[in-house]
C-alpha cells in the first residue's frame, strides 16, 4: 500500500483528493446505484418528477441569487460569446455528425427515414447548444480557479440561463419540422381566441393562472421577483430551506436516472459519444481563440506575480466553464415544447442520451485540465484537433449503427 502511494504522482494524488473530484467519484456511485435498479425502479416517473419539481427549485433558487453590477458587465459579454460559441458548435456538430441525404428511396425509409434523422439532427443541434456550468464545472471551479471565478463563472453564465429559460422554447419551435410549427401557431391561435372571449383585467389573470400552473414558469417568475427585490430564497425561512432541499436534490437524483437510463452499448451511445467529442472540440478552438484576442482585454494588465496568478486562474476558469456538461433544465424546456406540440419531430431519448453523456465527458475534460494546468490551457487548439479527430473515429468505426438510427 505505501509503496503503491509512493508511485502516485504528488500532482495526481492531489487531485485525486480535491473536492472536484471526490464530488464526481461521489455521483458516479450514485449513478452505479440506478444502473443496479433498472429492473425495479421507473424511469419515466422518476425523469418527471426531476422535471416537475426540482429543476423549478433549482430554477428559482438561481434566479433569485443572481446580482448585476456595470463593472461586471463585461464578464457577462463573456458569458454570451460562450452561449453564441456553444450554439455554433452544437449545429455544426449535428450537422457534421447526422448524415440526412437529400433524397432517400423505398428500400432506405423514404420519406420517414429523412424526417427520422431530420428529428435526430434538429435535437442534437438544440440540445448541444446548452451548457450546465453549475452543475458540471463549478466544483471545478471553485477547487481549481478559486472562490472568486465561481462568482465570475456563475455571472458568465447568466445569458446562457436567459436563452434556456425565455427563449428556447421559441428556438425549438422554429427548428422544428413544418407541420409541428403549424400546430404550435394554430394551438397559440386558439388559445388568442380562447382568451379574446374574457375582457380586460379578467383577461389578464386568466392567462397569468393558466402560465402560472406550469412550474417552470411560476419558478422563472418568482425567481426574477425575487432577482429584482435583492432577495436571495436562502434569506426566506423555511420556504427557503424547502426551496434549497429540492434544488439541491436535483442533482444526485438526475445521476441517478442516469444509471437507470444510460448505456454504453448500441448505436446512440456512440452518435451522443461522436457529437459531444465534435462539439467540446470546436469550443476548445473558440476557447483558444478567446484566450487569445479577449481575455487579455477583460483582465489586468499588470505584471506584478499576483496578476500573472489571477490571469492564469481567470484562463483556466474559462476552459473549465467552456467544457460545461449539456443542461437538464435545457431538456425540460425541449421536453415540454415537444410534449405541448408532438408534431415539432424532437427526439427526446436522444436528447437524455446526450445531457447523461455529456456529464462524464465533461468531468474527463476537466479532471485533464485541472492536471495539465497552463499547459493544457495553451495546447487547446491540439486539444481541440484532438477531441474532432477521436469525434470522427468513433463515427466510422460505429458508421453502419448511426447511419440506421
Amino acid at each position: 500500500g505505501g509503496a503503491l502511494h509512493a508511485a502516485i504522482p504528488a500532482p495526481v494524488a492531489e487531485a485525486f483528493r480535491s473536492t472536484g473530484v471526490q464530488k464526481i467519484l461521489e455521483l458516479s456511485c450514485i449513478a452505479l446505484l440506478g444502473a443496479s435498479l433498472r429492473d425495479k425502479l421507473d424511469p419515466g416517473a422518476m425523469t418527471k418528477m426531476l422535471l416537475q419539481t426540482l429543476v423549478p427549485a433549482a430554477i428559482m433558487s438561481s434566479l433569485a441569487s443572481l446580482q448585476l453590477s456595470l463593472e461586471l458587465g463585461t464578464v457577462a459579454l463573456a458569458g454570451l460569446l460562450l452561449l453564441a460559441l456553444q450554439i455554433l458548435a452544437g449545429t455544426i456538430a449535428a450537422n457534421v455528425i447526422v448524415k440526412v441525404p437529400p433524397e432517400l428511396g423505398v428500400a432506405q425509409g423514404g420519406p420517414t427515414s429523412t424526417k427520422r434523422r431530420q428529428g435526430i439532427r434538429r435535437t442534437a443541434a438544440v440540445q448541444l447548444g446548452t451548457m450546465a456550468p453549475a452543475t458540471s464545472v463549478f466544483s471545478f471551479t471553485r477547487e481549481f480557479a478559486g472562490p472568486l471565478f465561481v462568482g465570475f463563472a456563475a455571472l458568465a453564465d447568466m445569458p446562457s440561463k436567459a436563452y434556456m429559460l425565455i427563449f428556447l422554447p421559441a428556438v425549438a419551435k422554429l427548428r422544428g419540422d413544418e407541420v409541428g410549427r403549424r400546430e404550435a401557431a394554430d394551438l397559440a391561435s386558439g388559445v388568442k381566441e380562447e382568451e379574446s372571449v374574457v375582457q380586460g383585467t379578467t383577461r389578464r389573470a386568466v392567462a397569468l393562472a393558466k402560465s402560472m400552473r406550469d412550474p417552470f414558469n411560476a419558478a422563472i417568475v418568482i425567481g426574477l421577483l425575487l432577482a429584482a427585490r435583492q432577495t436571495p430564497t436562502s434569506s426566506l425561512g423555511f420556504f427557503g430551506k424547502a426551496v434549497a432541499q429540492l434544488a439541491g436534490a436535483q442533482t444526485p437524483i438526475l445521476f441517478l436516472i442516469i444509471g437507470l437510463k444510460f448505456k454504453l452499448t448500441g448505436a446512440a451511445p456512440a452518435l451522443c459519444a461522436s457529437l459531444l467529442l465534435m462539439r467540446h472540440g470546436i469550443v476548445a478552438f473558440g476557447t483558444a481563440a478567446f484566450l487569445k484576442l479577449c481575455l487579455p482585454i477583460l483582465t489586468a494588465p499588470s505584471s506584478t506575480a499576483s496578476a500573472i496568478a489571477a490571469r492564469s486562474s481567470a484562463r483556466l476558469a474559462a476552459v473549465l466553464s467552456s467544457q460545461a456538461a449539456a443542461s437538464i433544465v435545457a431538456f425540460g424546456q425541449l421536453s415540454k415544447t415537444q410534449d405541448a406540440s408532438p408534431k415539432l419531430g424532437y427526439n427526446l431519448d436522444l436528447a437524455f442520451q446526450i445531457v447523461s453523456l455529456s456529464f462524464p465527458l465533461t468531468i474527463v475534460l476537466n479532471t485533464a485540465t485541472a492536471l495539465g494546468g497552463d499547459a493544457y490551457v495553451n495546447g487547446l487548439p491540439l486539444v481541440g484537433l484532438g477531441l474532432c479527430a477521436l469525434s470522427q473515429v468513433v463515427y466510422r468505426v460505429n458508421k453502419g449503427q448511426i447511419d440506421e438510427l
